[in-house]
Protein backbone atom coordinates (compact mmCIF):
# COMPACT_ATOMS: atom_id res chain seq x y z
CA UNK A 1 0.00 0.00 0.00
CA UNK A 2 1.17 3.52 -1.00
CA UNK A 3 2.46 5.46 2.51
CA UNK A 4 2.39 9.44 1.67
CA UNK A 5 3.79 11.83 4.34
CA UNK A 6 3.78 15.44 4.10
CA UNK A 7 5.48 18.09 6.89
CA UNK A 8 5.86 21.56 6.30
CA UNK A 9 9.74 23.07 6.78
CA UNK A 10 11.94 25.88 6.66
CA UNK A 11 14.84 26.16 4.91
CA UNK A 12 17.67 27.19 5.88
CA UNK A 13 16.99 30.37 3.81
CA UNK A 14 13.78 31.01 5.74
CA UNK A 15 11.46 29.35 2.91
CA UNK A 16 8.51 27.02 4.00
CA UNK A 17 8.27 24.21 1.92
CA UNK A 18 6.30 21.13 1.85
CA UNK A 19 8.28 18.08 1.90
CA UNK A 20 6.30 15.05 0.83
CA UNK A 21 7.90 11.32 1.04
CA UNK A 22 6.51 8.56 -1.22
CA UNK A 23 6.85 4.49 -0.68
CA UNK A 24 5.68 1.46 -1.40
CA UNK A 25 8.30 -1.08 -1.01
CA UNK A 26 10.61 1.26 0.75
CA UNK A 27 10.84 0.24 4.35
CA UNK A 28 10.30 2.73 6.46
CA UNK A 29 13.93 2.91 7.96
CA UNK A 30 15.68 3.10 4.58
CA UNK A 31 17.74 6.00 4.96
CA UNK A 32 19.09 6.18 1.51
CA UNK A 33 17.09 8.11 -1.14
CA UNK A 34 16.23 10.95 -3.80
CA UNK A 35 14.68 14.13 -3.53
CA UNK A 36 13.19 15.45 -6.73
CA UNK A 37 12.43 19.70 -6.64
CA UNK A 38 12.25 22.57 -8.72
CA UNK A 39 15.19 24.67 -8.65
CA UNK A 40 15.77 28.78 -8.22
CA UNK A 41 18.77 30.72 -10.32
CA UNK A 42 19.66 34.11 -9.66
CA UNK A 43 20.27 36.48 -12.30
CA UNK A 44 24.11 35.89 -11.04
CA UNK A 45 23.62 32.15 -11.74
CA UNK A 46 23.49 30.79 -8.18
CA UNK A 47 21.17 28.05 -8.02
CA UNK A 48 18.95 27.11 -5.22
CA UNK A 49 16.75 23.84 -4.61
CA UNK A 50 15.87 24.20 -0.77
CA UNK A 51 13.18 26.96 -1.81
CA UNK A 52 10.29 24.54 -3.41
CA UNK A 53 8.35 21.97 -2.34
CA UNK A 54 9.85 18.37 -3.10
CA UNK A 55 9.43 14.91 -3.10
CA UNK A 56 11.85 12.04 -1.81
CA UNK A 57 11.97 8.35 -2.85
CA UNK A 58 13.53 5.66 -1.11
CA UNK A 59 16.35 3.66 -2.56
CA UNK A 60 14.24 0.31 -3.48
CA UNK A 61 11.01 2.46 -5.08
CA UNK A 62 13.97 4.49 -6.50
CA UNK A 63 15.08 1.47 -7.85
CA UNK A 64 12.35 -0.14 -9.18
CA UNK A 65 10.76 2.54 -10.49
CA UNK A 66 12.67 5.83 -11.40
CA UNK A 67 16.12 4.61 -12.10
CA UNK A 68 15.46 2.15 -15.16
CA UNK A 69 13.72 5.55 -16.17
CA UNK A 70 16.72 7.66 -15.67
CA UNK A 71 18.56 5.11 -17.68
CA UNK A 72 16.06 5.86 -20.61
CA UNK A 73 16.53 9.22 -20.81
CA UNK A 74 19.75 10.20 -19.97
CA UNK A 75 21.78 11.77 -21.68
CA UNK A 76 19.83 14.98 -20.91
CA UNK A 77 20.25 18.17 -22.14
CA UNK A 78 22.04 21.56 -20.29
CA UNK A 79 19.11 23.09 -18.17
CA UNK A 80 20.86 26.48 -17.70
CA UNK A 81 20.08 29.73 -19.92
CA UNK A 82 23.79 30.00 -20.48
CA UNK A 83 24.79 26.30 -21.72
CA UNK A 84 27.28 26.45 -19.02
CA UNK A 85 27.28 23.04 -17.06
CA UNK A 86 27.05 21.31 -20.37
CA UNK A 87 25.29 17.69 -21.24
CA UNK A 88 25.24 15.02 -18.64
CA UNK A 89 25.72 11.90 -20.16
CA UNK A 90 24.22 9.64 -16.67
CA UNK A 91 22.09 9.96 -13.71
CA UNK A 92 24.51 10.38 -10.57
CA UNK A 93 22.63 8.37 -7.91
CA UNK A 94 25.01 9.94 -5.88
CA UNK A 95 25.03 13.97 -6.24
CA UNK A 96 23.45 16.61 -7.90
CA UNK A 97 21.36 15.92 -11.57
CA UNK A 98 19.93 18.59 -13.59
CA UNK A 99 17.07 18.80 -15.85
CA UNK A 100 15.22 21.22 -17.95
CA UNK A 101 11.71 21.16 -18.24
CA UNK A 102 11.41 19.07 -20.97
CA UNK A 103 13.60 16.51 -19.40
CA UNK A 104 11.67 16.52 -16.30
CA UNK A 105 8.13 16.34 -17.92
CA UNK A 106 9.60 13.11 -20.20
CA UNK A 107 10.25 11.61 -16.17
CA UNK A 108 6.58 12.03 -15.32
CA UNK A 109 5.40 10.62 -19.10
CA UNK A 110 7.52 7.46 -18.69
CA UNK A 111 5.70 7.22 -15.42
CA UNK A 112 2.23 7.68 -16.42
CA UNK A 113 3.10 5.24 -19.75
CA UNK A 114 4.71 1.90 -17.28
CA UNK A 115 2.53 2.25 -14.70
CA UNK A 116 -1.10 2.06 -16.92
CA UNK A 117 -0.72 -1.83 -16.98
CA UNK A 118 0.75 -2.28 -13.54
CA UNK A 119 -1.59 -3.28 -9.90
CA UNK A 120 -2.92 -0.41 -8.64
CA UNK A 121 -0.52 -0.21 -5.82
CA UNK A 122 2.22 0.46 -8.09
CA UNK A 123 0.29 2.64 -10.69
CA UNK A 124 -0.68 5.02 -7.65
CA UNK A 125 2.72 5.37 -6.60
CA UNK A 126 3.77 5.73 -10.29
CA UNK A 127 0.87 8.60 -10.65
CA UNK A 128 2.15 10.27 -7.58
CA UNK A 129 5.36 10.38 -8.69
CA UNK A 130 4.21 11.56 -12.24
CA UNK A 131 1.96 14.39 -10.87
CA UNK A 132 4.39 15.84 -8.15
CA UNK A 133 6.67 16.59 -11.76
CA UNK A 134 3.58 18.04 -13.75
CA UNK A 135 2.63 19.97 -11.14
CA UNK A 136 6.21 21.43 -10.28
CA UNK A 137 6.76 22.22 -14.45
CA UNK A 138 5.22 25.22 -14.79
CA UNK A 139 7.52 26.71 -11.28
CA UNK A 140 11.04 27.13 -13.01
CA UNK A 141 13.05 26.33 -15.86
CA UNK A 142 15.34 23.97 -13.89
CA UNK A 143 15.12 20.79 -11.34
CA UNK A 144 17.12 18.92 -9.60
CA UNK A 145 17.24 15.48 -8.54
CA UNK A 146 19.54 15.03 -5.26
CA UNK A 147 20.58 11.62 -4.48
CA UNK A 148 22.69 9.47 -1.80
CA UNK A 149 22.30 6.47 -3.21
Amino acid sequence: MLRKTSDNIISEYGCERKATTIRLYSSDDELVCIELTPAFITEDGNIFWDRYDSLTVYRTDCEKFLIPIFDEIFPVKDPDPNNSWGMQDNFDPCSLNWFGREDWLKIAELLRKRCADRKSDERDFCLEAAGFIERTADISGIFCIEGNL
